[in-house]
């Protein structure tokens, strides 16, 4: 579970530090995929025998992935908020459209604010969808698998 979260918070990093920088709306949509790889990655590595085992060590292993992409989106912030775009072009762009005139140093706190609050999302829809890949690959690998004596008739 340790190993597949180390493995899957570094991927997310990356991953939502660019999609941060590009393009913002690609970030939920990445944790749901970040997060069912790290659930499946974790029951793979970890090999409960029951299935809800497997949801829980992948709602470990996605949640603890997911402050990586945590850490990715507040970084991703930091590199638009001043190398893509300047800070003064982020006052002018939120003076467009509120009407209301920021200093920039209240502009870029005020980008922090939803930053964060989809970053904390980020982390929880990776947290669930852990727990979704961790109960998939084990449904996965048990398909076909008899666990239990038929049941027998009534007399």
């Amino acid at each position: 579970m340790i190993r597949s979260a180390v493995i899957l918070g570094a991927i997310s990093f990356i991953y939502m530090l660019v999609a941060n920088v590009a393009m913002v709306l690609c970030a939920p949509f990445l944790a749901i995929i970040l997060g069912m790889l790290a659930g499946a990655l974790a029951a793979v590595i970890d090999k409960p025998q029951l299935v809800n085992k497997a949801a829980a060590s992948g709602a470990i292993a996605g949640g603890l992935a997911g402050i990586g992409a945590v850490i990715g989106n507040t970084a991703g912030l930091l590199i638009r908020t001043f190398v893509v775009f300047t800070p003064q072009t982020i006052t002018d762009m939120i003076t467009d459209l509120t009407g209301v005139s920021y200093t920039e140093t209240e502009a870029a706190l005020y980008s922090l604010i939803p930053v964060c609050c989809c970053a904390i999302t980020d982390l929880i829809l990776m947290a669930a969808a852990g727990a979704l890949g961790g109960f998939l690959w084990m449904k996965y690998q048990s398909r076909g698998k008899t666990s239990a004596a038929p049941p027998q008739a009534l007399p």
